[in-house]
């Protein structure tokens, strides 16, 4: 998960977490890409937990390829799907 939020960290879009107005305890986002809003949340980490999985939604495709074949290239071998192995030996093929 490092190496994921390290390669997103300037892809994604911001967020910004506000008080509830009705509620000093509660808290709730918004994210700026899309100005979706979520549901009060009992706790700032938890509210800004929701907030990074939903701006995780915006990652492009291209993004999500070079994220799997990372993933495929760090496993080991033995714990790949037989989908997995083929596109690690394409990644290691290209990468030569």
């Amino acid at each position: 998960m490092k190496i994921r939020a390290e390669y997103l960290a300037d892809k994604l879009p911001d967020f910004v977490l506000h008080p509830a107005e009705d509620s000093g305890d509660e808290w709730y986002w918004e994210c700026l890409e899309c100005e979706a809003q979520g549901e009060a949340s009992l706790s700032w980490t938890r509210a800004e937990q929701a907030a990074t999985g939903h701006v995780s939604s915006h990652v492009s495709e291209d993004d999500r390829e070079v994220l799997e074949d990372m993933k495929v290239t760090m496993m080991p071998w033995e714990l790949l799907t037989p989908y997995q192995r083929a596109r690690k030996r394409r990644v290691e093929e290209r990468n030569q």
